[in-house]
């Protein structure tokens, strides 16, 4: 809970700050909607991240190791994410890395996000923390 907390609050002043500063800078009208979508998909995209470390650290005790494998994790999707962009060959890469799940072109294009990959997201997410949930019941704590 403590972790969701901080993840929404983070998302709370993202949102107030990127409105503020939108307004602050405008030159000519923009979309509030596709401000709006686009900060969703970066909670999404979090929410994801959240829900994968915390499976990991159900298996793993070490701090130090589980900091570098959640470093590694997410510049390896970050880095799979745009080896989807580049070729065709590699477009499965994009169901694979949280990133494409909220791609900031698809959003501005589309004009919110693709069902199909925040389904596949918000399910990740829950089974996730499902899994999480379960074995960490089961998870020696003095280990």
């Amino acid at each position: 809970m403590a972790v969701l907390f901080y993840v929404l609050a983070f998302d709370l002043v993202q949102l107030l700050t990127a409105l503020a500063t939108f307004e602050w800078v405008k030159q000519g009208p923009y979309s509030v909607k596709t401000l709006l979508w686009l900060l969703l998909g970066a909670s999404v995209v979090h929410l994801a991240f959240v829900a994968i470390g915390l499976a990991l650290s159900a298996f793993v005790s070490k701090v130090k190791t589980i900091t570098s494998m959640g470093v590694g994790l997410v510049l390896g999707t970050y880095f799979l994410s745009l080896l989807a962009k580049l070729s065709s060959k590699l477009d499965f890469f994009k169901y694979v890395s949280p990133f494409k799940y909220a791609d900031a072109v698809d959003i501005v294009k589309r004009g919110g996000l693709d069902l199909r990959y925040l389904t596949l997201a918000l399910a990740i997410i829950v089974i996730l923390l499902a899994f999480t949930y379960y074995f960490y019941q089961r998870k020696d704590l003095a280990a």
